[in-house]
C-alpha cells in the first residue's frame, strides 16, 4: 500500500499470445476482506468449541479449582492470548483460584484482586495496583469481565495478551457469555458443598442420637444393676457396724469387720458415682471444682484400668479455681480420655497413664492432661482425631464419636481440647477449661 504497509493479495498468471509474442498476464486481488471473513468463522468456531469443552468440563465435575482450569485453558486456546486468571470471592475478598502464562511474581503479588467482587460487577477499568502489576508482565492488552451468579458475584476473570493492543467487541461479548457459564459453575459447586455438608451434619446427628440411644439404655440397665446391689451394700454395712460395736476393739474380729465397713462404703461410693452418671441431670453451669469430677470419674474405671495392668499416676492440685461446667459432661471428657488411653496401651509393656489437673501459665484456665506412655499418634491421626467418624479402632468396634462428643462438650464450656504426641511416644489429651468468673 501507499502508507507502507503490506495486505493479502491472490495472484494468478495468464499466458497471452499476442502478434507472434508470448506474454504473461497477472491478475492480482486484494483478498484483505475475504481473509477478516475466514478469520472471523475460525474464530467462532474455536468459540463454539471452547463452550463445548467447558459445558463438557462443568457436568464432568463440579470440583470447583478442576471447572476453573478447564475453563481458563478453553478461553485462553479460543481467544489466543497469553495470559487469564480468575479469582474467586471468598471471606469478603477476591482470591486467585486459576492462573496461567503469569509469572510467580504476579501470583505472589496479585494473589488477591484489589478490589471487591460487587465493585468489579460494576466497574469496567482495571483497579490499581492490577494496572502496575500486568505492565511489570508486558500486558499489552488486558481484559476483566464480573463473574455473576443468579446469587450475586462471584468472582472476576483477568485476560491479557502481550502482541496485541486491545479485545475487539466479538472477544468482549463471547467472554461475557464465557463468564456466565463459569460464574454458574462456581454457584453450583457451592450449593453442592453446602448441600454436603448439611448431609455430613445430618449423618453426624443421627449417629450421635444413636450413641445417645445406646448410652441411655445402657445407662439404664447401669442404674438398675446398681439399685441391686445398694440394697444388699446396705446390709453389709449395717452388720458390719453392729459387729464393731459387738466386740471389743482388741478382738481380733474387730479389725475384720472394720475393713468390711470400709470396703462397703468404698463399693457404696462407686454405686453412687454409677448412678449419678447414668441418671440424667439438670443442665445447669455451676462452679465446679474440675479435681472433684476426675476422682469422680476415677471412681468408675479404676478398676478397669488396673484389671488391665495399668498403673495409674495423679498429679492433682486441689487448690485450682473452680470452673463454671456440667458435672457430669466432664465426667464423659474424662471417662473417655481415661478409657482411650487404656484402649492405646493393650500391647504395651509396663503401661502407665498420667492424669494432671493445674493452672495454665496465663493463671486463667484449668488445663488437665491425661497421658499415656502408648504408641504415639500419627501425624496424619493427629490432623483429623476429632472429626466425628474418624477412628483408628474400627476393628474393635470404635465409632469415631468419643473425641467428637468430648471437642464439643469443652467447647460449650469456653474450652478445647487438644493432642500431644509423636509416634513410639505416647500421647497426652490437654483440656483447657477457663475459671469461673469471680
Amino acid at each position: 500500500r501507499a502508507d507502507g504497509t503490506s495486505f493479502p493479495v491472490e495472484v494468478s498468471v495468464q499466458r497471452v499470445v499476442h502478434t507472434e509474442q508470448s506474454l504473461l498476464q497477472y491478475f492480482v486481488r486484494d483478498t484483505t476482506q475475504r481473509k477478516q471473513i475466514e478469520e472471523q468463522q475460525q474464530a467462532r468456531q474455536r468459540e463454539v468449541s471452547a463452550l463445548g469443552q467447558l459445558t463438557a468440563a462443568i457436568n464432568r465435575s463440579l470440583e470447583l479449582p478442576e471447572v476453573l482450569e478447564a475453563a481458563l485453558n478453553e478461553l485462553l486456546a479460543a481467544l489466543q492470548v497469553d495470559c487469564g486468571a480468575i479469582y474467586i470471592e471468598r471471606d469478603n475478598g477476591l482470591y486467585l483460584s486459576a492462573a496461567h502464562g503469569f509469572s510467580a511474581e504476579f501470583r505472589g503479588s496479585a494473589a488477591r484482586y484489589p478490589q471487591a467482587a460487587d465493585a468489579v460487577a460494576t466497574a469496567a477499568a482495571l483497579p490499581d495496583p492490577m494496572l502496575p502489576w500486568l505492565a511489570a508482565e508486558q500486558v499489552q492488552a488486558a481484559l476483566a469481565e464480573p463473574l455473576a451468579a443468579p446469587s450475586g458475584p462471584v468472582g472476576v476473570l483477568l485476560l491479557g495478551d502481550r502482541r496485541r493492543k486491545t479485545f475487539s467487541a466479538d472477544e468482549s461479548n463471547f467472554v461475557r457469555v464465557t463468564c456466565d457459564r463459569i460464574a454458574g459453575a462456581v454457584e453450583n459447586a457451592r450449593l453442592l458443598q453446602r448441600l454436603q455438608a448439611s448431609v455430613e451434619a445430618t449423618r453426624t446427628a443421627q449417629a450421635q442420637l444413636m450413641q445417645a440411644a445406646r448410652l441411655s439404655a445402657i445407662g439404664q440397665m447401669a442404674a438398675g444393676v446398681a439399685h441391686q446391689i445398694s440394697n444388699p451394700l446396705t446390709t453389709v454395712i449395717a452388720d458390719s457396724q453392729l459387729l464393731l460395736r459387738a466386740v471389743a476393739p482388741d478382738h481380733p474380729a474387730h479389725a475384720s469387720a472394720l475393713a468390711i465397713q470400709h470396703a462397703g462404703w468404698q463399693a457404696q461410693r462407686v454405686v453412687q458415682r454409677l448412678l449419678n452418671y447414668s441418671r440424667p441431670g439438670e443442665e445447669v453451669m455451676r462452679p465446679t471444682r474440675v479435681t472433684g469430677t476426675v476422682g469422680d470419674a476415677l471412681d468408675l474405671v479404676r478398676s478397669y484400668l488396673q484389671r488391665s495392668g495399668v498403673q495409674l499416676e495423679l498429679q492433682l492440685d486441689a487448690e485450682l479455681t473452680p470452673v463454671m461446667a456440667i458435672e457430669s459432661q466432664l465426667e464423659e471428657i474424662w471417662i473417655n480420655l481415661l478409657m482411650n488411653a487404656r484402649d492405646a496401651l493393650v500391647d504395651t509393656k509396663a503401661p502407665r497413664v498420667t492424669v494432671a489437673a493445674r493452672c495454665t501459665p496465663d493463671g486463667r484456665a484449668v488445663e488437665v492432661e491425661i497421658s499415656d506412655n502408648g504408641p504415639g499418634i500419627s501425624v496424619a491421626d493427629q490432623a483429623a482425631i476429632f472429626e466425628p467418624f474418624y477412628t483408628t479402632k474400627a476393628d474393635r468396634g470404635g465409632t469415631g464419636l468419643g473425641l467428637s462428643v468430648c471437642q464439643t462438650i469443652a467447647q460449650r464450656h469456653g474450652g478445647y481440647i487438644t493432642v500431644q504426641s509423636s509416634e513410639g511416644a505416647g500421647a497426652a489429651f490437654l483440656t483447657h477449661l477457663p475459671f469461673a468468673p469471680a
